[in-house]
């Protein structure tokens, strides 16, 4: 089981662990002096992924597409055998079912096959998900398909993200596997020598741009099921104040030394799905 509430929790609580770490690997002395820059992009995508960790569940890392669209296929292509070995055992009627089975089976290779699902890298872009999540049971539909942005990333890129996590939702969708899915792309804003207020206006421009881009998708009857919520959380934002030492000279006298500027931080979120909770959950 999980939910919009355990998703918001695990990433800002992963983000944030992300910063401490890239802290903590500058070494004593560079962090009197430098800002802890979350770097490589790997580096936030694993420690999210460990808060999401649970006994009953299997966390997947740089999972390929067409190992997701494959795992649909033979999931979708199951149910339908299931549902037709429930009916008569009449040969004609096996006969009819069996017909029928086909087709439907053709109609599953159809969706899985389509260009629109390929994600090729001349079309689609990349071929992997940063985090797939799935209960114990990995022939079962991932419960929460994520992806990782660095702070620095633009708003087409994360955009682009977004749209590709749609489409995977989507995917589950026209197969039939209309379980709860969420979706999931989450990043950080951070602002040197500011505030948490001053994050949020810096990020204004960017969440601006994530919301008319979801009213637009959302207004395309195609994904009429979508439920979307975009922000920075308020969960694990983090304000370091500045950073300054006392200089003794020889002769007595001291001087305050300013290190380093202070800086505001906080986690953001893109939140996707068709449970209610999406848009009700505290960020």
């Amino acid at each position: 089981m999980i939910t919009a509430d355990n998703i918001v929790d695990d990433i800002a609580k992963g983000v944030r662990e992300a910063l401490r770490t890239s802290e903590f690997l500058l070494g004593a002395e560079a962090r009197e002096f430098q800002h802890p820059e979350i770097h490589p992009e790997y580096l936030v995508t694993i420690e999210v992924a460990k808060k999401m960790g649970r006994m009953d569940r299997v966390v997947a890392l740089e999972t390929h597409m067409d190992d997701l669209r494959n795992n649909a296929k033979r999931k979708a292509i199951s149910v339908k055998m299931l549902k037709s070995s429930k009916y008569s055992k009449a040969k004609e009627e096996r006969e009819s079912i069996s017909a029928l089975r086909d087709a439907e089976i053709a109609k599953i290779n159809q969706i899985v096959s389509g260009s629109t699902y390929q994600f090729s890298a001349a079309g689609k872009g990349k071929k992997r998900v940063d985090i797939v999540v799935f209960t114990s049971d990995t022939k079962d539909p991932p419960v929460l398909i994520a992806e990782a942005k660095l702070g620095s990333q633009t708003p087409d890129a994360i955009i682009a993200d977004i749209d590709r996590v749609i489409t995977l939702l989507q995917m589950y969708r026209d197969l039939g596997l209309d379980h709860n899915i969420y979706g999931a792309v989450f990043f950080y804003r951070m602002l040197k020598g500011g505030s948490i207020l001053g994050v949020q206006g810096n990020a204004r421009n960017l969440l601006e741009r994530i919301s008319s881009h979801l009213s637009n998708k959302k207004a395309d009857v195609k994904y009429s099921w979508l439920k979307s919520k975009a922000d920075l959380l308020s969960r694990e934002s983090y304000v370091e104040p500045i950073q300054a030492y006392e200089e003794l000279y020889d002769d007595g006298s001291t001087e305050t030394v300013f290190a380093r500027r202070g800086f505001a931080f906080a986690p953001g979120l893109v939140l996707l799905g068709r449970s209610d909770d999406v848009e009700t959950v505290s960020f």
